[in-house]
């Protein structure tokens, strides 16, 4: 036998692990992956000296990360997430320098990330989140320069982000959310930005601090999201992120912004979501917001915004979500905001609104939450709601 595919099915209980009822001498392939098993990683699995892939991720294994797999010197997938793992990440593991998918994230896993995965130059996928990891990122790992995915987050990690990242030239995915790193934002986005096909950058719920600098705009130009929400940081929006053409997902909430969102920002023609809420921008909803034909998402809420809302805003005809609560709006409703019919969630609530309700709110047919909550208004809005 050379493959065993089981993956994907209701089966539970342990692997066998006796020499009578395991002899697998030419097996290259073992998937498990999306069962129920339990027990143990059977060890038998060392005497297959052929095994390319063990993917034996989402069950139920209770194990640590075992030595005898630096013994498998042909094994190119190891993917071991989901599970019950414990202790540290071994690091003899850096043995299979042959390895190009290495998973061991959804686990328990303790202790530090060893700075011998920095060996295993044909990684090319490598995700430790989801665990209890804690120490520096190692700079090691930036000699892995054909990796594409790199995901730390959900662990504690700490200290500050190293400078070697950016030599990893092949990277599409980096993650180091919710840990506890620290820097200077700048700092960070300056060497990534020889990261030329970054697509996906989540910073989320750190440390990080300063100001958006405007080398924002030398980023990867195939970068899709750019997440940084919950951290430290100050500013504004630089105009430059206008150069990063194929984002749709920004997302700096939670932070402690101040400056008013840059024109240049409606450039953005695939932008779907934009978050900038709970902060302490100011300033006005720009009018050429129209231009952001695609964006579907709209959280503007916890600012210090105030103006108008630009009737140019009904030009929005994706808008599902639109969050402008705990403001300073201080205007008329323009009628075009109730003519926007793929609306499911409208939040206006704990602004200073005047003047009357327009008469076709029922335009919003698909409407679940519609918020008008503390939001001062006068006599004729009144009258109009029946109060």
């Amino acid at each position: 036998m050379q493959i065993i595919a089981l993956g994907d099915n209701n089966l539970t209980g342990p692997i066998p692990n006796n020499n009578q009822s395991f002899n697998l001498p030419r097996l290259q392939r073992i998937s498990l992956s999306r069962n129920n098993f339990v027990g143990k990683i059977p060890s038998r699995l060392a005497s297959c000296q052929y095994l390319q892939v063990i993917s034996l991720s989402n069950n139920s294994f209770a194990d640590v990360v075992p030595i005898w797999l630096a013994q498998l010197p042909r094994l190119t997938v190891l993917s071991l997430g989901a599970n019950h793992i414990t202790g540290c990440i071994p690091a003899v593991i850096s043995n299979l320098t042959h390895l190009t998918i290495l998973d061991l994230s959804f686990s328990n896993l303790a202790g530090e990330v060893p700075k011998e995965l920095g060996l295993m130059r044909e990684l090319s996928y490598l995700y430790l989140g989801l665990n209890l990891l804690t120490g520096p990122i190692p700079p090691s790992l930036g000699n892995l320069s054909g990796m594409s995915f790199l995901g730390l987050g959900e662990n504690s990690l700490f200290g500050l982000a190293p400078a070697t990242l950016g030599n990893i030239q092949a990277l599409k995915f980096l993650d180091l959310s919710q840990n506890h790193l620290e820097g200077g934002i700048d700092f960070l986005l300056s060497f990534l930005s020889s990261c030329t096909k970054l697509q996906f950058l989540w910073l989320v719920n750190n440390y990080f601090t300063g100001q958006l600098p405007d080398h924002v705009g030398n980023l990867s130009a195939q970068l899709l999201e750019f997440r940084a929400e919950y951290n430290k940081l100050t500013g504004g929006l630089p105009s430059s992120l206008s150069n990063l053409t194929s984002l749709y997902w920004i997302s700096l909430s939670n932070n402690q912004l101040i400056r008013a969102i840059p024109e240049s920002i409606t450039e953005l023609q695939n932008l779907a979501l934009l978050d900038v809420s709970y902060n302490d921008i100011s300033g006005p909803i720009l009018t050429q917001i129209s231009k952001l034909r695609n964006l579907q998402m709209l959280y503007l809420h916890g600012n210090r915004l105030a103006g108008s809302i630009p009737d140019s805003i009904g030009n929005l005809s994706m808008l599902e979500h639109v969050w402008l609560s705990r403001n300073q709006f201080n205007s008329t409703l323009p009628a075009s905001l109730f003519h926007l019919d793929k609306v499911i969630n409208l939040d206006l609530s704990n602004n200073f609104f005047s003047g009357p309700l327009p008469s076709d709110v029922g335009a919003l047919k698909q409407v679940c939450i519609f918020d008008l909550s503390s939001t001062f208004w006068l006599e004729a809005s009144r009258n109009h709601l029946g109060n």
